[in-house]
């Protein structure tokens, strides 16, 4: 499973006597700069920048160091390496960067300078690039979450579960063996009787919804590597209806009501911030209705999107999967908190069809 991308690097040595835009002589010996036309394009198959830029004729260079800082609101990130060498290009992948998406504007500047063998100058070239959040979704790195297409056709027996349970037991277990196992996995969608035990998709609103996202992804190339969903009939079928092409996988910790339902908001996190494999997103069909507050994913309606990127720990111990702040979890002994991106309806303004 690949990691998220985490990197640093020392300042750049600043020529001695020159400030930004300086006419002096540096210290390494170039007159002007030694290079420039620096560009950054997003590649046509959307995984990687590309960066190119001229060496001057004269006099030689030692070496060129291409970095990278993202501004986010007034907020400038320390530089990040890209590329140290004496090449004319170089590329890095998209997921690397992050896009200007949900309210919060980012901007990520590249710069290339020249070195000579004993310092760099100050200036350079520059290009900068505002990744879009379709460019960053066709980059891949990206966890999405559905609330499940929309659902008000008859509607859950939970009561079909005991009322009281033995401490550390679950509806789920407490079932297996009996008439009244799997009651949430039936499809069985019979109004105005509803002799059926779960709720299901309300059918023409609900192929409008997934119809608008499979159309999006399938039109812009993005692809997905996982499909995980809830035992529900409504979430695996809204799955279904993606057509994002993996085999679909069950997944207790995203079921509604009958497995560990106090920590369904923790463990859901903790899938959000398992890293896609390269070069693809990871997409998750679930439920809303928490016990208690879970941020964003509690706010989803049918069919809204929540796009999250995986994140390092941060840094904050902890002992079980709940035991973190409300919008993290525990993996390995270490609270994490994926990053939020964007909110995304499946039908009308700000839905995937909008974004630019």
């Amino acid at each position: 499973m690949q990691a998220p991308f985490f990197a640093q690097v020392e300042p750049l040595p600043r020529p001695v006597g020159a400030g930004p835009g300086s006419d002096v002589i540096f210290s390494h010996g170039f007159e002007t700069s030694p290079v420039s036309g620096l560009t950054a394009t997003v590649s046509t198959d959307g995984q990687r920048v590309q960066l190119a830029w001229t060496h001057g004729a004269s006099p030689p260079l030692s070496r060129v160091r291409l970095t990278r800082t993202v501004t986010t609101g007034a907020t400038t990130s320390a530089p990040v390496l890209v590329f140290e060498g004496l090449a004319t290009s170089a590329t890095e992948r998209v997921d690397q960067l992050l896009p200007s998406a949900g309210g919060t504007t980012r901007t990520t500047t590249y710069q290339v300078v020249g070195c000579s063998l004993t310092a760099c100058e100050a200036s350079g070239s520059t290009a900068s690039l505002a990744l879009t959040l379709k460019q960053a979704l066709r980059g891949g790195g990206y966890t999405v979450f559905w609330r499940h297409a929309s659902a008000a056709v008859c509607q859950d027996r939970t009561n079909l579960c005991p009322s009281a349970l033995p401490p550390g037991q679950t509806c789920a277990q407490a079932l297996a063996g009996t008439p009244s196992d799997n009651w949430w996995k039936t499809c069985l969608s019979d109004p105005p009787t509803c002799t059926t035990s779960a709720r299901q998709l309300s059918t023409d609103a609900a192929n409008a919804e997934t119809t608008a996202v499979r159309t999006w992804f399938q039109a812009n190339g993005v692809a997905v590597g996982r499909v995980l969903t809830s035992e529900y009939c409504r979430c695996f079928t809204t799955a279904q209806d993606f057509q994002f092409g993996p085999a679909l996988e069950f997944s207790a910790d995203l079921t509604f009501f009958v497995h560990e339902e106090s920590l369904r908001c923790a463990k859901n996190i903790v899938l959000l911030n398992q890293p896609p494999a390269a070069g693809t997103n990871t997409a998750m069909v679930g439920h809303a209705g928490f016990p208690g507050t879970c941020p964003t994913l509690g706010t989803l309606a049918w069919g809204d999107a929540a796009i999250f990127k995986p994140q390092a720990p941060t840094g904050q111990t902890c002992t079980t999967v709940g035991s973190c702040p409300l919008d993290e979890a525990c993996v390995s002994g270490q609270c994490v908190r994926p990053l939020f991106i964007a909110r995304v309806p499946a039908l009308g303004s700000g839905s995937w069809s909008t974004l630019p």
